[in-house]
């Protein structure tokens, strides 16, 4: 109603239409099965599974009365939990890379049993492939088990990239039955700003656009912050002139309340321009770790201010900016935003948009001050490192590479760094993982470490080595299982590390993860089409246990103080070859 009466309004006033973001249905063939021609629903195809040579009586399909509208419904009733499944699934439909789907249907569960099965499937789905028709994703409605009424059920999802056509399917793995009935389809068009439109309005639809994607995908959008705060805070940031360049900023401060570092808005175009040198939090200190020759004289400086204003200040102005639910993701990110002088000063943070100026302690009681320009480009290999030489490097920080592992033949333990969550195309990790199981049966381990304190997450690829693990911990080959988390330990590295405990009973060693190990996950990114901003929403929980801590916690603090990062010391794995049993 009230898209209706601005549209109105709107024309009365002679002012171009807001085509806001709508959804727009996609016709499907008879989608409340009420056609039915021989064995099977009218345009409808019955897949047959193969069959295992034990199965007798496959799974069936036929239509009942027993309808959530109109007459008939779909049955799909499971047998034996033996069997390869049959399916009914649509003709194709061509789809393209972005484009965001609804799939709804009314379901049912007809006492569906859910127990020792290999295939746990009672939903309907859609399947998209690619041209070659290779499967690339798969979205589908919750599963259900039991026995439940008639209720409406539904999923959003984006198309990926590569994506040529999408399927249609109703789907039983399970003893038991499912009743499926009046499904629809429907595609969400985004905002459409013309060459009328004024910045106001393409700001305006924007803000919209995004409740509806936040709305739309997100599975617990205000778990942290109630919805009308979050819809009132919309509400006010629509009357911020286009002349107000904060807005953007505080759009983000919003999203960032919403408590998910997975959701939110990207940068303005330009505001993640980085000064040359590297900091790091130790402890409650920031320390410059390293820095190109022009400020050569701050490596190894305790930060106290920063043009002028104590550190504490600044850090405390970036709060609103860094979404978390552990302050360990916060002392994560801070170091890098320390560095970033155009997003520092339009948050009103620092003089300029270009420089900065450093104060640091250094030698426990000099102060050096040095003011650091952005420069069109740095050769890191000038820059000067606070530490050791390289050749004196703690064990992990010897490799920079997606994940290596060494065997540390005194203590009999096999050190795995894994700090990437996606496949090195140098290194697949289909071998790696080959090379690691042969590098586990070539030695006696008494300890196997799982190093993660610098992964920022990817994808999950490593539940087969956990189940490898878990059997070799189980017969003996492995004495113990030890993860190593860190502040930066975020996303599909939680899930890993959670997964690792869970599996193996892996004793968790190091600080605090950045994120929790149940959290909203698998990432939809969007452009906002009046303004151009990137809008990130996650689409599901992701976890690996009942965990419902703010961060996957240690069952051994331990963090790498200054003094051990000078010295190339880890106290972490110390803390691991030292560990003994309760």
């Amino acid at each position: 109603m009230r898209d209706l009466c601005l549209r109105f309004c709107l024309l009365l006033l002679g002012l171009p239409s807001l085509a806001i973001a709508q959804w727009v249905d996609v016709q499907l063939t008879n989608a409340g099965f009420e056609e039915w021609d021989g064995a099977g629903p009218v345009g409808w195809e019955q897949i047959a599974g193969i069959d295992p040579d034990s199965c007798i009586v496959a799974s069936t399909l036929t239509d009942t009365t027993d309808a959530a509208a109109g007459v008939r419904a779909l049955l799909l009733r499971g047998d034996r939990s033996t069997c390869r499944w049959s399916s009914v699934r649509l003709p194709a439909l061509t789809v393209v890379p972005g484009e965001v789907y609804r799939l709804r249907g009314q379901l049912k569960a007809l006492a569906i049993e859910p127990e020792g099965q290999r295939y746990r499937n009672a939903q309907v789905f859609a399947l998209v492939v690619d041209q070659n028709d290779k499967q690339i994703a798969y979205y589908n409605t919750p599963v259900l088990t039991g026995t439940t009424a008639w209720a409406a059920h539904e999923v959003a999802f984006q198309i990926p990239p590569g994506a040529a056509s999408m399927q249609i399917a109703a789907f039983l793995t399970m003893p038991g039955a499912l009743l499926v009935d009046d499904l629809s389809l429907a595609r969400l068009d985004p905002p459409a700003p013309t060459d009328a439109w004024s910045e106001a309005q393409r700001w305006s639809a924007d803000l919209d656009y995004i409740v509806t994607l936040l709305t739309t995908f997100h599975p617990q959008p205000f778990a942290h912050l109630t919805r009308d705060t979050f819809l009132t805070g919309i509400e006010a940031l629509k009357t911020a002139p286009a002349e107000d360049t904060s807005r953007i900023w505080r759009l983000r401060a919003l999203l960032c309340g919403l408590g998910d570092s997975h959701t939110g808005c990207g940068l303005p175009d330009g505001a993640n321009a980085r000064l040359p040198l590297a900091l790091a939090m130790f402890g409650d200190e920031m320390r410059v770790v390293a820095a190109a020759p022009a400020a050569a004289a701050l490596c190894g400086g305790r930060i106290v201010a920063v043009d002028g204003r104590p550190v504490a200040t600044v850090l405390a102005g970036l709060r609103p900016q860094i979404a978390f639910t552990h302050e360990n993701w916060f002392r994560a990110q801070a170091p890098d935003w320390m560095r970033m002088p155009v997003a520092l000063h339009a948050l009103g943070l620092v003089d300029a948009p270009d420089a900065i100026t450093y104060t640091v302690v250094v030698d426990t009681s000099t102060e050096v001050t040095v003011r650091v320009a952005l420069e069109a480009t740095t050769d890191s290999a000038t820059w000067t490192i606070a530490g050791p030489a390289k050749d004196a490097y703690p064990l992990y920080r010897r490799q920079d590479r997606f994940y290596w592992f060494e065997y540390l033949p005194d203590s009999h333990t096999l050190y795995l760094k894994y700090d990437r969550a996606s496949d090195d195309p140098e290194r697949p990790l289909r071998q790696f993982g080959v090379d690691l199981v042969t590098a586990l049966d070539a030695h006696p381990i008494e300890r196997f470490v799982f190093d993660l304190r610098h992964n920022s997450g990817g994808s999950n690829l490593l539940r087969g080595l956990f189940k490898e693990l878990a059997r070799r911990v189980g017969d003996g080959r492995i004495g113990r299982t030890f993860v190593i988390t860190g502040r930066r330990t975020f996303s599909a590295a939680v899930y890993d590390a959670d997964a690792m405990r869970r599996d193996t009973g892996a004793v968790v060693v190091g600080e605090a993860t950045g994120m929790a190990p149940i959290h909203p996950g698998q990432i939809a990114s969007f452009t906002l089409p009046g303004t151009g901003l990137k809008f990130d929403c996650s689409t599901k929980m992701i976890q690996a246990s009942n965990d419902t801590s703010a961060a996957l916690m240690p069952d051994v603090p331990v963090e790498v103080m200054w003094e051990d990062f000078l010295a190339g010391r880890d106290p972490v794995l110390d803390a691991v070859l030292k560990y003994e049993r309760p």
